[in-house]
């Protein structure tokens, strides 16, 4: 065996690495037999290369298995990563599939035990003045309130209840209002006691007035606000008719007080076109509209304005 191929298995040789150089090297093994049994130092030089190549290619062969390695546990960390990934989506789409129905199951729920608690007040609840308190001992003897109760909270149901109530209130008001406007005989400055002896007999009168007190007042919410649209339809009618009650005004220093008519009269022709004047307002349906009393102050205050 050759001096350096021999030296390869002695303990030495473990200094050498790829880094190695061969003049220190050389230095190292110049009184070793093994190293002096090869003549040709040129051929040790040459041993002495091959042998560091055989290490470089050694560890380039593990370089690679190495970066091999790495390459196919990288790969296959990725592809367990993507399955942990794929997993996870699955698992997040089925929870949320689960709890959409589960809303959409406690959505039908509620649906259902509104449109069931509806039923009840409509079954159960005519007034619309009574309270919840007292339309709660009505509903509770209803064999569907324990399980409306079940799905609906306290707030919910009262919530319902008022809206249902509001409801009832409406009507009724409308049907108030109606049978208020289908009587030409009711004016807005009609008593409310006249306005009761007018429906004495009217059965839809009879149960409104169960509710008096409401229903009193809701009148004369009516009689404020046709009395405010007489008055503005009033003042129209006045300045539409502006022309010929100035003719009558600078011609006659006509005035109206109490019923009839004052006036600073030439002749008679003046009276007659004085009565054509009040004809005229008075065929008016907004002369009429309004309270007597009314219709003579707003007509004197008019009149005075236009004489001055």
């Amino acid at each position: 065996m050759s001096g350096l191929s021999d030296y390869r298995s002695s303990e030495e040789h473990k200094s050498i690495s790829r880094r190695s150089h061969w003049s220190g090297v050389k230095r190292k093994i110049d009184f070793d037999p093994r190293y002096r049994a090869v003549e040709s130092s040129s051929r040790r030089e040459d041993w002495f290369r091959e042998y560091i190549q055989k290490m470089d290619d050694g560890k380039d062969s593990a370089s690679r298995e190495d970066s091999e390695k790495r390459k196919e546990r990288e790969k296959r960390e990725r592809q367990e990563a993507s399955l942990r990934e794929r997993k996870k989506e699955v698992e997040e789409a089925r929870t949320n599939s689960m709890r959409e129905r589960d809303r959409e199951r406690e959505s039908h729920l509620r649906r259902e035990a509104e449109a069931n608690f509806n039923a009840l007040l409509t079954d159960a609840i005519k007034s619309e003045i009574l309270s919840w308190k007292e339309a709660k001992k009505l509903l509770r003897k209803d064999s569907r309130w324990d399980g409306i109760a079940d799905v609906l909270s306290r707030s919910e149901r009262e919530s319902l209840f008022d809206s249902y109530t509001a409801g009832l209130s409406k009507k009724a008001k409308e049907a108030f209002l109606k049978i208020i406007n289908s009587n030409e005989s009711i004016t807005y400055w009609t008593p409310w006691k006249d306005v009761k002896e007018i429906f004495r007999d009217d059965p839809r009168f009879d149960k409104l007035l169960s509710s008096e007190k409401k229903w009193k007042s809701e009148y004369r919410d009516w009689a404020g606000e046709r009395e405010s649209k007489a008055k503005n339809n009033f003042g129209e009618m006045l300045k539409e008719k502006t022309s010929l009650m100035s003719s009558c005004v600078y011609f006659f220093g006509v005035w109206l007080v109490d019923y009839g008519v004052r006036a600073k009269r030439h002749s008679s022709e003046n009276d007659t076109m004085l009565d054509d004047v009040l004809s005229t307002l008075k065929a008016d349906i907004r002369y009429r509209a309004l309270e007597p009393s009314q219709s003579k102050a707003m007509l004197e205050e008019f009149l005075q304005r236009l004489s001055d």
